[in-house]
């Protein structure tokens, strides 16, 4: 058989001689087997897309530039940077490529960064969880733009094997990806078929229980002797819940549309969704599921796509003068009354404003806010939600921690991403009104200090926003006034749209002042990173526009 084997390498044969699918008449395995995302994707981005990366930008630069990036709540951060890694999980691989592009932006040649570029757009439209004729023709042209510079990628020699430089891509892997726009037409979505589910349940029902066995003889009865027992535990749990709150032990059958319980949930975890929907405030084991925003007491609704929750007690209360000393914020009494007059953050405040009375001298004071929005792929599925830090300076973290949000620019009609601003959140708060005293209502919600990014990219002849070339992102400098101090205003929570991510412009060699505490501070020139999640991706993209149409 070793000869065989030998013999079926030799001309391009796997050896397998007894297909499964040998006695079925009529079938065609070409059309029945499907990508898998997992393995054929991410796995070849690991195994050779960033071997690539690693060999023009140097281990120790391409180290340097993953340990700059901001740190943000949900997403991991690499601090002992990537290269070492020898063997990483599905999960930490689509964390390298959500900044990859951006990290070897300045230090590779633009044909290289295209094709890299090229590659991982044709990885998050292949993950679309739903497809029309566009997002397919767009997968497509993302291939075809690997194909047209990836000599880029030989020319620098980042191709190589144990034998030295190649000058080829016979790769298997990238071969299949040819037969993804096929299968979606004929089978649908990939991500239906993806091995994530699978290979986490290698983990939970056979990894985990065998640490718990003897680890000798018998090993796999006592594996399923333990998956036994913990099945018994939750549908106990289930039924002393159901019977403690005098509920009926029959489950109705509910649709997502009808409630905020998502399809996925449904699918995946029934009886927790069946809980979660007549007794929210149950908890069993099992699965820790999301939590939904829009049904959660006390969350600003800000439509049917966005909901934003705040603890109910905030971290501090503080003066005005304490809160500027504190967070490091001059202007904040300025900035209070330029909102109050309706004047844009870097126009002169009217004189008729400078002396009134707001009726607070005190305000509540948030760390951080969660927003969670639905899909723009599916609009009753509700995403996972994020957080927003706006932590102020302390002794380790000098400039604070305080994440990036796009919001609406009040002043543009333009529903394109220049109609948006990209701020940083520096503070989240509400006033408490003196004794006796009645806000007005502009004071009487929550308000949030920002300071302000501005668009530096070229525009087209109809003064449109362009990305910037090879990179494909659009391009941000930190607004600051004359005097180089950053332009800062206050605008109500409910502008916010989406959290977004920033990735300094590292250039040719990343500049060792920068960490992950003062990347976003002492910086002027970023990204606007597109990859930063799928949600994200679509949406600067305008992909989801089309997402009606026909499959």
């Amino acid at each position: 058989f070793p000869e065989f084997l030998d013999r079926a390498k030799a001309v391009g044969l796997s050896g397998v001689n007894l297909p499964f699918w040998r006695n079925w008449e009529n079938s065609e395995p070409a059309l029945f087997i499907v990508p898998e995302i997992l393995h054929t994707c991410h796995k070849f981005f690991f195994d050779h897309v960033l071997l690539w990366c690693k060999a023009i930008v140097g281990a120790e630069d391409l180290d340097a530039r993953f340990r700059a990036l901001h740190k943000r709540i949900g997403y991991r951060h690499f601090a002992g940077g990537v290269t070492h890694i020898n063997q990483m999980t599905g999960r930490e691989h689509r964390d390298i490529q959500r900044t990859l592009v951006a990290v070897i932006a300045g230090k590779v040649t633009g044909g290289f960064l295209k094709a890299i570029r090229a590659l991982i757009d044709f990885i998050y439209i292949a993950q679309y969880p739903r497809h029309t004729q566009r997002t397919i023709s767009a997968m497509e042209q993302a291939l075809q733009e690997f194909h047209e510079n990836k000599q880029s990628i030989l020319d620098a020699g980042a191709r190589a094997g144990k034998k030295g430089v190649m000058t080829h891509f016979n790769i298997p892997k990238l071969e299949l990806f040819h037969s993804f726009a096929r299968a979606i037409k004929l089978s649908g979505s990939l991500l239906q078929y993806t091995a994530d589910v699978s290979e986490r349940l290698l983990i939970t029902h056979c990894k985990h229980t065998f640490k718990a066995t003897n680890h000798r003889a018998f090993w796999d009865e006592q594996c399923a002797r333990i998956l036994d027992r913990q099945e018994r535990i939750r549908l106990f749990d289930l039924f002393t819940v159901l019977r403690g709150s005098d509920l009926s032990l029959l489950n109705e059958v509910v649709s997502s549309e009808d409630s905020f319980i998502t399809d996925m949930l449904i699918d995946s975890h029934p009886e927790a969704a069946w809980v979660a929907r007549i007794l929210p405030e149950a908890r069993l084991r099992g699965p820790r599921l999301n939590r939904n925003l829009f049904a959660t007491k006390g969350s600003i609704i800000l439509d049917s796509t966005t909901a934003i929750l705040l603890n109910v007690t905030p971290h501090q209360t503080l003066g005005l003068n304490e809160t500027a000393i504190q967070f490091q914020l001059d202007d904040l009494k300025l900035a209070l009354q330029k909102y109050a007059a309706g004047s844009r953050p870097t126009a002169p405040l009217p004189r008729d404003q400078q002396h009134l009375d707001y009726g607070f001298d005190k305000i509540d004071i948030w760390h951080k806010f969660r927003i969670q929005m639905s899909s723009v792929h599916h609009g009753d599925v509700i995403m996972p939600a994020e957080t927003v830090q706006a932590f102020p300076p302390t002794d380790k973290s000098v400039y604070g921690v305080c994440d990036t949000v796009l919001v609406k620019d009040p002043t543009s009609q333009s529903t394109a991403v220049d109609g948006f601003q990209v701020v940083q959140v520096r503070l989240v708060f509400r006033a408490v009104p003196r004794a006796n005293t009645q806000l007005a209502q502009i004071f009487d919600k929550p308000l949030a200090y920002v300071q302000y990014f501005r668009f530096s990219g070229k525009r087209d002849q109809n003064g449109l926003l362009l990305e910037e070339e090879d990179v494909d992102m659009y391009r941000l400098k930190r607004h600051r006034r004359t005097n180089k101090t950053p332009v800062g205003g206050i605008i109500g929570l409910t502008d916010v749209a989406r959290p977004v991510e920033i990735i300094p412009v590292f250039g040719e060699k990343c500049d060792p002042r920068l960490t992950s505490e003062n990347s976003l501070d002492i910086w002027e020139d970023y990204y606007l990173n597109n990859f930063s999640d799928k949600e994200v991706y679509a949406v600067l993209l305008n992909e989801y526009d089309g997402l009606s149409g026909e499959m």
